[in-house]
């Protein structure tokens, strides 16, 4: 093996020593707690945005493995809680700027893309959860989510 060889190996085998010393980030948050909050996020900012939507849908929070270091599955799961609703013309609209002005008066900071004229989004991040808010024009549906930060599920489930 030439020397470029054995230095290939040799990073290889740094890499992999050091990666093996990277501490998976703890969750900040307990499971119980991340999944009343991504409900809480998602059904606040619908009632602050259209008071009189119904919430009849059960409140399922789905989880999603998260990534370790190296891009890899690893125990902890984000928990993701979502509503969808139809909704068309101005009632569209004014759900938008609500929820908009809403997030704003609560000091988040709003990302928005209207790229699509047909689709309005709104992204925010709270405390590490993600909420978003996408009212599609062309199916006449709008979905409000969050999605909580990693945490670690309780053992047996």
């Amino acid at each position: 093996m030439n020397g470029l060889g054995r230095g290939v190996l040799g990073l290889l085998a740094l890499a992999l020593v050091a990666g093996c010393t990277v501490k998976q980030r703890e969750p900040t948050v307990s499971f119980e707690d991340a999944q009343r909050r991504v409900v809480a996020l998602v059904d606040d900012t619908l009632i602050a945005g259209l008071p009189n939507q119904q919430l009849r849908q059960p409140a399922r929070v789905g989880r999603l493995p998260c990534d370790n270091a190296f891009g890899a599955p690893s125990q902890d799961v984000y928990l993701d809680f979502e509503r969808s609703f139809p909704i068309e013309g101005p009632r569209a609209e004014r759900l938008v700027a609500d929820t908009e002005r809403t997030w704003r008066e609560r000091g988040y900071a709003v990302e928005r893309d209207d790229s699509d004229p047909q689709v309005s989004v709104r992204r925010v991040i709270v405390d590490d959860y993600v909420m978003a808010l996408y009212v599609n024009r062309t199916t006449k549906k709008a979905y409000l989510g969050a999605s909580s930060p990693c945490v670690r599920p309780p053992s047996g489930t």
